[in-house]
């Protein structure tokens, strides 16, 4: 009887990578050169309740790097494959996918086009609740936001800091994420005092002072009930604003209305946080994104959440979805308007517009892990070959210092033609 979840000799870049899905730990004999990533710790997805991904930012980042570095090593065909795993296959997918869009330059419908036929044994991602999903986001969507974020040029593969993006995201340093670099950060709430119950070392207003100082922030918006006191950001030279609304819902429009009013000075750097900086921040935070620079709602939601896993819960994903179609707000700030050259911009079946250019979260020992261990034993050293950790070795995850990587592939001049 022939497995269905087995994929096998899935081309990804002509003579050089494939991509398979295996029952069995392969060995390298012959031109291939197998190598997978179900067994490093580090791309892997730590889930809040039955969320599984996508990926985070860095892990995508990291995960490009890493795979031309083989690609730079070997002369074999390189065989990037996973296991059977529902979650794990999945992201693998995900992984595999964002590396063809970077590397060939390709749209994410060039990129995922030729895999239209096993795309059903990739589960589509979740949002981070126990409750039934109401809401898939693809992987074309997660392609989508990234395209977008690098025709927005928010994203460049060669100078992304890895470093800095795992260390804002700790929790004794405020568990900060840029979604706009230099423009907006989604960060959770400091407290009066630290540590909270269970233990945990948080940020007060008087240590978030000098991260928020370093980072440039003018401005902080809390969403939530207040866990400080605000005069001390204030006497510090902050302006501070309170849009409060309820944990779990969805902005109501007056609120959306004095955010878009509190954001429209563009010079300014905001801090906008609820209390764990995931749902009503990115929902809001997703608001702008569609109303100001012309995100779908799938785009929009696919960015916050690679930039900051968990984002975006419950009825506040159909909410975004609604909030484009029906315009619930006053017109946008000013902004260059979409290109309408076919060039520029296109639609395919679904709806989705592309530019012309190309966490970890609280670790609370009850919060409980989704993710199955992979059938497969743990690779020995010597069959994937030597693995330095992106995470743990500046040099892996660092740009080089010409803006051109050894290979002669220049990501900063990713422009790329639709």
């Amino acid at each position: 009887m022939i497995n269905k979840k087995i994929i096998q000799m899935i081309p990804i870049i002509e003579d050089r990578l494939e991509f398979s899905i295996l029952e069995l730990e392969p060995r390298n004999i012959g031109k291939y050169f197998y190598f997978t990533i179900d067994d490093i710790q580090e791309f892997q997805y730590i889930p809040i309740y039955e969320d599984f991904g996508p990926p985070s930012l860095v892990q995508i980042v990291e995960f490009i790097r890493y795979v031309e570095n083989l690609l730079e090593k070997h002369q074999e065909v390189l065989h990037f494959y996973t296991c059977p795993n529902i979650q794990l296959r999945s992201n693998a997918f995900m992984y595999i996918m964002a590396f063809r869009m970077f590397h060939l330059r390709l749209t994410p419908q060039q990129t995922i086009e030729p895999y239209k036929y096993i795309t059903y044994k990739f589960y589509p991602f979740r949002d981070a609740s126990m409750l039934p999903s109401t809401f898939d986001l693809t992987h074309l969507d997660v392609l989508c936001g990234l395209f977008k974020a690098v025709s927005l040029k928010w994203l460049n593969i060669n100078d992304f800091d890895s470093v800095e993006f795992q260390r804002m995201k700790e929790i004794s340093e405020g568990d900060m994420s840029w979604i706009i670099p230099k423009r907006l950060i989604a960060c959770a709430t400091p407290y009066s005092h630290s540590p909270i119950s269970g233990g945990i070392n948080v940020v007060t207003p008087e240590t978030a002072i000098p991260k928020f100082e370093q980072l440039g922030v003018h401005r902080i918006i809390r969403l939530n009930k207040q866990f400080y006191d605000s005069q001390i950001f204030k006497d510090a030279g902050f302006i501070h604003n309170e849009l409060y609304f309820d944990d779990g819902t969805v902005p109501p429009k007056n609120i959306i209305e004095k955010f878009f009013d509190l954001m429209s000075d563009d010079s300014e750097i905001v801090a906008l946080h609820c209390k764990a900086g995931l749902g009503r921040t990115g929902t809001l935070a997703a608001c702008y994104l569609i109303r100001k620079f012309d995100f779908t709602p799938r785009e929009a939601i696919a960015w916050i959440r690679i930039c900051r896993q968990g984002s975006i819960v419950g009825p506040q994903q159909e909410f975004l979805l609604k909030f484009d179609q029906q315009k619930i707000v006053p017109p946008k700030p000013p902004s260059t308007p979409r290109s309408r050259n076919p060039r520029n911009s296109f639609n395919n079946s679904k709806g989705y517009y592309l530019g012309s250019v190309f966490p970890d979260l609280y670790k609370n020992a009850t919060k409980r892990r989704y993710l199955e261990t992979a059938k497969s034993s743990r690779i020995p050293q010597t069959a994937r070959g030597p693995y330095r950790s992106p995470f743990q070795n500046v040099a892996m995850r660092t740009a080089p210092s010409s803006p051109r990587n050894k290979r002669g592939f220049n990501y900063a001049e990713l422009a790329f033609d639709v």
